[in-house]
């Protein structure tokens, strides 16, 4: 199980189960597997949230 704090937003969620289905991967390849939704600068910056809050490494 995920784990899950109240600040995250359901793009998070995304990046997350993006992550998990998918080998390591850099915000630039989770973007382009999330693009037409959310920019590449919008899911680099929750990577880094999600990095700084030890849910990713």
């Amino acid at each position: 199980m995920r784990s899950f704090v109240p600040w995250m937003t359901q793009l998070d969620e995304r990046i997350l189960e993006q992550l998990a289905s998918d080998r390591a991967a850099t915000s630039w390849e989770v973007g382009f597997e999330l693009s037409g939704t959310v920019r590449l600068g919008r899911v680099t910056e929750r990577c880094n949230k999600l990095v700084d809050a030890e849910l990713v490494e």
